[in-house]
C-alpha cells in the first residue's frame, strides 16, 4: 500500500484485538448484494474451518454489521448459534450449547450493513458522474464487509458472487466466471476461485468501469477507470507491462495470479493498494495525460504503480504473519519499486531520488521520539499507525544498505529462496534474514535486528591515520540526535553496521562490519581521502575529523557521485545544526560544491544557505 501521508507516533495499547487460534479458515463462499442507490448491502457466507481444540464459542471479526443468522455445521450436525456482539474487540462471538469437536466444520452466516462514505470497508466512492461501490480493507477493514478471520495469518481461498445493476460490471481478485441476468434489472456475477490470500487483500469494485488491456508474458493486464477517463490509462499499462516482465526475471518466479487488473478509484484514501491480482489506485496516481505530463509526474506515478505490483510477490504471495512485520512488505516494495523503472528509464536517475528520501527519513529518525521499525500493534488503531515513514522509507533504506553489503545478485538469490520457501503462506522478518544469511554467508541475522528493533540512526565518527605506508581507519558509533539540547552520548545503543568506504586509491570501496562501539580498520596503503559511505547506501551519518572532512570536501565535486554528495552535504549540515561542526566548515563545503549542477545537491545547499542567511544578525543590530 502506497501512502499519501505519514503518521509518526504510536499510541499505547489499551487492549488486544486478537482472535483465538483454535479455529482456522481455509475457504469462504461469499455472496453479496450491494444496492448502491440505497447505500446498503446484504450478504451470506459459508466458511470452511478446521477446529484444533473443542470449543463452545467461535470468534469472528465483525464491525458495524448486523448478523441475522448464524449456524455451525460439524459432521452431520447443524446447530444455530447465539450471536454476541463485542464492538470494542471488533468481533462477534458465536456461542453453541454443545462443543464443536476437533476437525472440519462450516460456519454459515447471514448479515447486512451500510455502504459508508468513510473510504474503508465497502464504501461509496464519488466519481465525476456517479457513485461506485469499492473496497479498502488494509489493515483491519474486511470485517466491515463480511464477518471473517481478519488477521493476515488466516489465509484462505474465496468464491465470490455479487449482484449488480444491469449496466454495471464488477472487478475482483478472480476472473468473471459466470454472468447471468437477475430480477429487477440486475445481474449476478460469479468470480473464479481466488488465490489463497489474507482477508485484507480481498477486493471488489462495482460500477461502469471501462478498461484498456494488454497481455505480457501470458499475463492479461487491464487498466480500468470511469468511462470518460479510460484513455488516460495508457501510461499505466506501459508501466505495468514493463514491471511484470522485469519482476518475472528478478524474482525468479513468474507472476503467480493469472491476471492483473489495476483500477482507478475516484475517491481513495491511499495512493495504491496491492489487492491480490486486482490493485486499486487513487485515480490521480494511476491515470495520466501523457501529452502534457512532466517527467516529475511520470516518474512519481511509475514508481507508485511498480510499488503495488512488487507486492504481488512480496506481500501477497508471501504475507507477513502479523502487522509487526508490515515494514518488510512496505519497506521492500519501497526499495524494489525503483528497480524496474530504473531499467526502463535510466535517464530519470531514480537512485538520486532514493538518496534524497533516505536523508529525509534519517532526519525523522534522528528525533528523540523516533520509534523502531518493528512495532507491537494489537489493536486496529495501532495497526493503522504502523503505516508511516519509518515503515516505508526507513524499511526501504535499511534493505538498500543490506543489498549493497551482501551484493546485488546475492541479495536477489536470498529473496528468491525466501519467496520459494513461503509461497502462498506467511513469514516473519526472521525468515527473511535467515534466507539472506544463508545466501550470502554473512551475519544478516545479526545485522538487521539492530536496525529493526531499536529506534534511531547511528553516527559514525571517522578519522584516518597513516604510518610507514599503512593506513588505519578509526571508527566510533553512537546514536545521533538532531536536537542540540540532546547529548549524543545519552543513548548506549549499539548497531552492527556494514561500513562501506570509498577512497582516493579504491573507488570501488571496501566494506567492514562494525560490531563494537569503537573499532579500528587497518589498510595496506594510505589514501589521500576517505569517504565513509560508499554510494550513500549505509543507514548512518558520518562525522569526519576536521582534516578528513577538508580532504573529502576538496574532492567531492569530481570524485563523489550524486548520492554521495547528497550524504556529505546532509551529514555536515546535521552536525552543524547540533553544534558538532562549525558553520564555517559547512560554508567551506558549499563553496567547494558551487559548480554542482545536480538538482538534489543544489536544492539541499540552497535550503541550508537560506537558513544560515535568515539566522544571521546584521552588524549593528545585535543586542549589547
Amino acid at each position: 500500500m502506497k501512502p499519501i501521508c505519514w503518521l509518526l507516533i504510536i499510541a499505547p495499547s489499551l487492549f488486544a484485538q486478537r482472535l483465538p487460534q483454535n479455529v482456522v479458515p481455509s475457504h469462504y463462499s461469499l455472496s453479496l448484494d450491494p444496492v448502491i442507490a440505497e447505500k446498503i448491502f446484504s450478504g451470506e457466507e459459508t466458511i470452511d474451518v478446521r477446529v484444533s481444540t473443542a470449543t463452545k464459542e467461535i470468534a469472528l471479526n465483525s464491525l458495524d454489521l448486523d448478523i441475522t443468522e448464524a449456524e455451525v455445521k460439524s459432521g452431520n450436525t447443524t446447530q444455530k448459534a447465539a450471536v454476541a456482539y463485542d464492538k470494542p474487540q471488533e468481533m462477534v462471538r458465536l456461542s453453541l450449547p454443545p462443543s464443536v469437536p476437533l476437525g472440519p466444520a462450516q460456519l454459515h452466516v447471514k448479515f447486512s450493513g451500510k455502504l459508508t462514505e468513510g473510504l474503508r470497508g465497502l464504501y461509496l466512492s464519488k466519481g465525476s458522474h456517479r457513485q461506485y461501490a469499492v473496497t479498502q480493507f488494509e489493515g483491519t477493514y474486511a470485517r466491515m464487509m463480511f464477518p471473517c478471520f481478519d488477521e493476515p495469518a488466516f489465509k484462505a481461498t474465496f468464491d465470490l458472487t455479487i449482484m449488480a445493476d444491469k449496466d454495471d460490471t464488477a472487478i475482483s481478485n478472480g476472473r468473471i466466471a459466470n454472468d447471468e441476468p437477475a430480477a429487477a434489472n440486475r445481474h449476478k456475477i460469479t468470480f473464479s476461485t481466488s488465490p489463497k490470500m489474507s482477508t485484507y487483500l480481498v477486493a471488489l469494485a462495482i460500477g461502469d468501469w471501462q478498461c484498456l488491456s494488454r497481455t505480457v508474458d501470458d499475463v492479461p493486464i487491464r487498466v480500468c477507470a470511469e468511462p470518460d477517463k479510460k484513455q488516460y490509462g495508457a501510461f499505466a499499462l506501459d508501466v505495468a507491462a514493463h514491471s511484470i516482465q522485469f519482476y518475472n526475471q528478478w524474482y525468479g518466479i513468474k507472476y503467480p495470479f493469472g491476471k492483473l487488473d489495476m483500477v482507478a478509484i475516484p475517491d481513495y484514501e491511499w495512493g495504491g493498494m496491492e489487492n491480490t491480482a486486482s490493485i486499486f489506485y487513487r485515480d490521480t496516481a494511476l491515470l495520466l495525460g501523457e501529452n502534457n505530463a512532466s517527467v516529475f509526474r511520470k516518474r512519481g506515478q511509475a514508481v507508485t504503480i511498480a510499488h503495488e505490483i512488487a507486492h504481488q510477490w512480496f506481500g501477497d504471495l508471501v504475507t507477513a504473519a502479523w502487522w509487526d512485520d508490515i515494514w518488510l512488505n512496505e519497506g521492500f516494495a519501497t526499495w524494489m519499486s525503483r528497480k524496474p523503472i530504473e531499467a526502463w528509464h535510466p535517464e530519470w536517475h531514480l537512485e538520486d531520488d532514493a538518496a534524497e528520501e533516505a536523508q529525509q527519513i534519517i532526519g525523522v529518525d534522528s528525533l528523540v521520539t523516533a520509534r523502531a521499525i518493528h512495532g507491537n500493534p494489537s489493536t486496529s488503531s495501532e495497526i493503522k499507525e504502523m503505516f508511516d515513514g519509518i515503515t516505508y522509507e526507513k524499511g526501504g533504506a535499511v534493505l538498500r544498505m543490506l543489498e549493497s553489503y551482501v551484493g546485488t545478485e546475492t541479495f536477489r538469490k536470498g529473496v528468491n529462496a525466501y519467496l520459494a520457501a513461503h509461497a502462498n503462506g506467511n513469514a516473519t522478518s526472521a525468515d527473511f534474514w535467515q534466507a539472506e544469511a544463508q545466501a550470502s554467508g554473512k551475519p544478516v541475522d545479526k545485522i538487521m535486528p539492530t536496525f529493526v528493533f531499536q529506534p534511531g540512526v547511528p553516527l559514525i565518527s571517522l578519522s584516518t591515520s597513516c604510518s610507514d605506508g599503512s593506513g588505519r581507519l578509526d571508527l566510533r558509533q553512537q546514536r545521533f540526535f538532531v536536537s542540540p539540547e540532546r547529548p549524543q552520548s545519552a543513548s548506549n545503543q549499539t548497531w552492527q553496521i556494514p561500513i562501506c568506504t570509498k577512497t582516493s586509491t579504491n573507488a570501488a570501496g571496501d566494506c567492514t562490519l562494525m560490531t563494537q562501539r569503537e573499532q579500528a580498520v587497518p589498510s595496506p596503503s594510505c589514501a589521500d581521502w576517505v569517504f565513509g559511505n560508499r554510494d550513500a547506501k549505509g543507514y548512518y551519518r558520518v562525522e569526519y575529523a576536521l582534516e578528513d572532512l577538508t580532504k573529502v570536501a576538496a574532492n567531492a565535486e569530481h570524485q563523489l557521485n550524486v548520492p554521495e554528495r547528497i550524504a556529505l552535504v546532509e551529514d555536515t549540515w546535521a552536525l552543524t545544526r547540533t553544534g558538532k561542526a562549525a558553520v564555517a566548515d559547512f560554508l567551506d563545503l558549499a563553496k567547494r560544491l558551487r559548480g554542482d549542477q545536480n538538482r538534489h545537491v543544489v536544492g539541499f545547499l540552497a535550503r541550508h544557505l537560506e537558513y544560515i542567511s535568515d539566522s544571521l544578525v546584521p552588524i549593528g543590530q545585535a543586542e549589547p
